[in-house]
Formats: C-alpha cells, structure tokens, sequence
C-alpha cells in the first residue's frame, strides 16, 4: 500500500455512519495511518470543558504526514487557532438530518445495556420518553458544538448520510494516495437492527 501524504481530520459526528466510515477508511489507509481519537473530557460540565479545549488553540496536536485522526474529537485539538501550520490538513465530515439523527441517538440508547452511561439511565428514569430526550441541552446544536471554535467554512469537504457512497468516494479520493483504488464503503448493519423500533 502506498504511503498517503494529506493530513486529514475527520470529524465523526455522532450517529452519521460511523463504524461504515472507520472500517472503509481502515481498508483505504491501513491501521498504521489512522489514529482514533474518540477520547472527550468525561466527567466534565460544559464550562469546565470548553475551558480544557480553549488550551488547544495556541497547542493543538500535532499530526504526522499521512495522518487521518477520525473520532468524535473536537476539530480544535487538532487545528488550533487556525493559524498556518494546520491550514495543509484537510478538514472533512458528514452530516445527517437532524431529525433522523436524533432517533437514531434515541434507538441507540434504548439498545444500550449500560448502566454506567449517564444518558441511558436518565432516558431509563423518564421512561424512555422520547420527548424528553429530544428536548435535552446537550442534544441541541449538536453539529456546532461538535465545531467548536472551528468555523464551518473551515471545513474542507461536508458529506451527506443520505448520499453515503458519494460523500465516501469524494473523501476517499481526496486523502488516498495518488496510485491506490478507492475500497468501496463497508456497510456496518448495526443500525439497520435497531431501525425499525418505532418512536414511542
């Protein structure tokens, strides 16, 4: 396998293909060139947590040559304050309808059998109430405080759940290197399973 060049991150938001998109990029770059980084700040309110990530902006993280760092991160661990050395890195996600990306959240947790996530047992004391759940703090704007001090127009490329293959396929051709085919997107059926619980 050749060596890719580019310097990507690649923001995985929560509940947009996720484990489809990490098993492909596995295939396109091997192990070796991706590192998952879906470490937050547990234990943390948001305060407390956007001052921890405020730390990054003058000493982001430094990338390898050839790096693709994929996880729930926070793109400015990885960019900083935007400043030179970070404007070679590609800089990529993919969104999904806010809606369908709530119920996917929502059937998620009502699969998870986890007693020590927060989340579960909170939807779990309000009966699994769906209406309660979309309406809690931490689930609004998710897209945007996934940003968090990064621009949208700073985002290289934004790919779309509902047009998976192609959001794949122009991802892929952009951090592969010159020589090497584009794997086709592994399907992860995980999802597909929990898809058809119906909504309370």
């Amino acid at each position: 396998m050749a060596t890719p060049s580019q310097r990507t991150c690649f923001v995985h938001m929560p509940k947009c293909g996720g484990t489809s998109v990490r098993l492909s990029l596995e295939k396109l770059l091997g192990k070796e060139h991706l590192h998952l980084d879906y470490g937050g700040v547990p234990g943390k309110g948001e305060v407390e947590r956007h001052s921890h990530l405020l730390t990054y902006m003058k000493c982001p993280i430094q990338l390898e040559s050839g790096c693709c760092v994929y996880g729930h991160f926070r793109p400015v661990k990885y960019l900083g304050d935007l400043g030179p050395s970070t404007q070679d890195i590609f800089v990529c996600t993919i969104l999904r309808e806010p809606i369908d990306r709530l119920i996917s959240h929502y059937r998620y947790l009502l699969a998870l059998d986890d007693p020590g996530n927060a989340m579960r047992e909170a939807l779990r004391e309000h009966q699994d109430d769906f209406a309660w759940f979309a309406m809690q703090p931490r689930l609004r704007n998710i897209y945007s405080r996934h940003l968090f001090q990064v621009p949208l127009s700073r985002l290289n490329y934004v790919g779309i759940y509902e047009k998976m293959n192609d959001s794949w396929l122009a991802i892929a051709n952009r951090i592969k290197s010159s020589s090497q085919a584009v794997p086709q997107l592994t399907r992860s059926n995980r999802t597909d399973e929990r898809s058809s619980k119906p909504i309370p």
